[in-house]
């Protein structure tokens, strides 16, 4: 098979075989059934369906048919196929371009689409794909990933009562750019369920991922009149994909979940994890008068690309061999790990720069005709190790100006293990895009009682509701999932509880500070009860334990092969 670098290239990996036979098991039923795998891969999908279908004692030749983009992976499952006593049909080529010749001509779908990313995801495939679904009456984003109209081609190809069975990202239901898709499913089929697991799927990758469960095409007419019901259920991990775990399989069960709500928004499917009470909770709090959304009173945008972060960031060491006069740079704060209080100060940024760390930005915003030849030597080093070359650089003139620098009200950690950081820019300083700035409007209240309030339990549980998990349990918050996190705007009643708070977390006491945060603002500030603070604690807790180590605790209040994998 094809090497992991040429798989990941176009969005294969690996699916537990377990995974592939119960979607098989479950949307194929009858021995007349006709079955399409888009994307064979390596045809765990494809055996499984033919060993269904051989078990019903049918006529099973021409009912299973596959697709694959890859003309070595198709060359090689075919040779491997040939050795069995009934050969599927396989056509190698551009799924996009084949999908409307295969339009309503299968009962059931099965398998698991490619996943590239939109950087990616180009050419004539991407423009096939876009143009597929667009016909198909999805307007999906050009910022879409592979998986996205690929799912809505595999839907066009099931005749009516058809059953769609696919393993998606976990971004189906909280990305905005996959809402037109989760919209086009829902209306698409009777019945939709979701299930989501405490175990990755696929633990080496970096996006979580779920199955879908679609049942009874409907007709065009009906798909136009409304959402059919969409269930969710959370499963302990693959081992329980069995049949004999279900009470009236295919009919898995689960929680009825508003296709309107999630579709538009108003619900985050990570709310689905927390129990019903703090749920509650957080949707009243979220409306209170005190609690407002970052959004409103600032806007949050990434920082600076350099396009080589290793060259335009300057230690001390670099800055005094090759006299870097301070005039061509900026003071910079380029680590997550320096972000270590509530504000980022003068005395923080020195005490970097005298580690060591790359703290200063080199920033040429005119001609090089009074740069002093020391950095002229710096720029040469540059060009002899192909810093002009790489992508942003080379796209820029000339490219060692680096744009968009501005300096930040405060700063936001774009990616966290133990949850955001939100910090008060005293020192002026200006971040790259691995850090988010956070530009106030004039109404807002002072960065300080923001930064505050986002150490408590109130905060931290919506961050983790609104952002998504990324490899290695982190949590990652987009710029506009980001501005949609409440914080109570009220702040500390005082400047010493600032203070405080602020020195809790600099010594790492970060549990003392989160507690002197929930008392001083939501407790004292907005009204709630200490236990009610509790549950916001242990929603964060669980939503932060689920993505961390893949298995949520369940507490008093908890809930008791081969092939592609679209990550």
């Amino acid at each position: 098979m094809a090497t992991t670098s040429a798989r990941k290239a176009r969005g294969a990996f690996y699916t537990d075989i377990r995974v592939a036979r119960f979607l098989v098991q479950w949307a194929v039923r009858h021995a007349s059934d006709t079955v399409l795998d888009p994307c064979f891969g390596g045809a765990v999908f494809l055996s499984a369906s033919l060993d269904a279908l051989s078990r019903m004692e049918g006529d099973v030749s021409g009912t299973v048919t596959g697709v694959e983009l890859d003309p070595e992976t198709f060359g090689e499952v075919q040779e491997l196929l040939k050795a069995g006593p009934i050969l599927p049909r396989l056509v190698q080529g551009d799924f996009f371009e084949i999908a409307p010749s295969l339009a309503g001509s299968f009962s059931a779908v099965v398998g698991n689409p490619p996943f590239v990313r939109y950087q990616l995801f180009s050419g004539r495939v991407r423009s096939n794909a876009l143009s597929l679904a667009t016909r198909l009456g999805v307007r999906v984003s050009k910022l879409c990933s592979s998986w996205a109209p690929f799912l809505v081609a595999a839907t066009a190809c099931l005749r009516e009562d058809g059953r769609l069975g696919m393993v998606v990202p976990a971004e189906i239901a909280h990305a905005g750019y996959a809402r037109p898709v989760l919209d086009f499913v829902a209306r698409s089929f009777r019945n939709t369920t979701l299930l989501t697991f405490r175990e990755r799927l696929f633990p080496a990758l970096s996006q979580d991922t779920m199955l879908l469960l679609a049942d009874g095409k409907r007709s065009s007419d009906a798909a136009g009149s409304g959402y059919g019901r969409l269930e969710w259920l959370d499963l302990d991990g693959p081992a329980d994909l069995s049949a004999a775990r279900f009470t009236g399989f295919p009919d898995v069960g689960g929680e009825r979940v508003e296709p309107e709500a999630l579709v538009s928004g108003t619900l985050r499917f990570a709310e689905q994890f927390l129990p019903t009470q703090t749920r509650g909770l957080y949707h009243e709090l979220a409306n209170n008068l005190g609690v407002t959304r970052l959004g409103t009173v600032a806007s949050v945008g990434i920082g600076y690309v350099t396009g080589a972060n290793s060259f335009f960031h300057l230690s001390r060491r670099l800055v005094e061999r090759y006299r870097v006069p301070e005039r061509f740079t900026r003071r910079a704060a380029t680590r997550t790990a320096s972000l270590k209080g509530l504000l980022y100060t003068d005395g923080d940024w020195q005490r970097g720069w005298e580690r060591g760390e790359p703290s200063r930005l080199l920033y040429l915003t005119d001609g090089l005709a009074d740069v002093p030849g020391g950095l002229l030597e710096y720029l040469s080093v540059g060009v002899a190790d192909g810093v002009p070359s790489g992508f942003k650089c080379r796209t820029r003139h000339p490219w060692y100006r680096v744009p968009h620098v501005s300096v930040p009200d405060a700063i936001l950690t774009y990616m966290s293990g133990q949850g955001p950081r939100f910090v008060a820019n005293f020192a002026g300083v200006v971040v790259p895009n691995t850090l988010h700035m956070i530009r106030f409007h004039a109404w807002a209240p002072p960065a300080m009682a923001v930064a505050a309030s986002f150490q408590t339990s109130l905060t931290q549980l919506s961050a983790e509701i609104e952002g998504h998990r990324m490899g290695g349990g982190l949590l990652k918050l987009e710029p506009t999932e980001a501005e949609q996190v409440v914080f109570c705007s009220e702040g500390p009643a005082d400047g010493a509880h600032f203070h405080a708070i602020d020195g809790l977390m600099r010594e790492r006491r970060l549990h003392e500070a989160r507690t002197l945060a929930d008392e001083t603002i939501l407790v004292s500030g907005l009204g709630l009860s200490r236990r009610e603070c509790v549950l916001l604690f242990r929603g964060a807790t669980e939503l932060r334990e689920r993505r961390r180590k893949g298995r949520a605790p369940i507490g008093a209040e908890g809930r008791s092969g081969e092939d592609r994998a679209d990550t």
